[in-house]
């Protein structure tokens, strides 16, 4: 393995997207922009490369890419559909994913930084339609859907600080046996855990690196779980 590069993100990378939260304009960012490449590019790339040859030794084929629209998202804002036309997040958002189909399609690991608080989580955030179709199968299906319930509670009862993303309806989808063993999972249009907490002095050091990863290892049996799922779809297999 090579040496680290990352040695943490900076203090100043915290003040930019607070400086950022309050003045969401094009003309600030061109004129802050050597500080946008200088305390979050440059050490989000750092992370990338770093983060990546970590979680190659549980997850071999994980995609990690030191790029902007690759494992680092965008700093702009998609504002077509939104209501608000601010023109920049004021986080920053790293993917490592893995699976056949588009970067956000995949199963992944992610993880964000904002001016007060660092998130880190697993899974899919929004299914696609084939996904979800798949994913609902599968939860019904056994084994995969005894394993998966068997996954996240195991999870959750070792880390309660953990959390599984919200459910996106009441009803069970029509189709899948409302009685089912599994059918509270029926209910999710995504499924993540997440972990946060505020930014603390370990973000500025490359301990921040080796914290992230250890959420990610105890994460890694869903990131599993639903990679079986995309590649399953992938070859055309039957969901099992």
């Amino acid at each position: 393995m090579n040496g680290k590069k990352f040695k943490g993100f900076y203090p100043e990378t915290v003040e930019f997207f607070k400086d950022l939260k309050l003045h969401n304009q094009r003309l600030w960012f061109k004129q802050h922009k050597t500080d946008f490449e200088s305390f979050v590019l440059n050490p989000a790339k750092e992370f990338v490369m770093d983060m990546g040859e970590q979680l190659r030794q549980i997850r071999p084929n994980i995609v990690a890419e030191p790029r902007v629209d690759k494992s680092i998202f965008r700093i702009h804002r998609d504002t077509r559909f939104s209501a608000s036309k601010a023109p920049y997040k004021t986080h920053l958002g790293i993917y490592f994913w893995e699976g056949p189909f588009k970067k956000v399609q995949n199963p992944g690991f992610y993880f964000q930084l904002d001016e007060s608080e660092i998130l880190i989580g697993a899974g899919i955030y929004i299914f696609p339609p084939q996904h979800l179709k798949a994913y609902r199968d599968r939860v019904i299906s056994e084994p995969a859907g005894a394993e998966l319930k068997k996954i996240v509670s195991a999870i959750l009862q070792k880390h309660p600080q953990y959390q599984i993303g919200e459910k996106s309806g009441k009803r069970i989808p029509r189709g899948y046996p409302k009685e089912h063993p599994n059918a509270e999972f029926l209910l999710f249009k995504g499924l993540t855990l997440v972990y946060r907490e505020p930014v603390s002095a370990k973000v500025f050091s490359e301990e921040i690196l080796n914290f992230c990863f250890e959420v990610f290892w105890e994460m890694a049996p869903l990131q599993e779980w639903l990679v079986e799922m995309v590649l399953n779809m992938n070859d055309g297999s039957q969901i099992i």
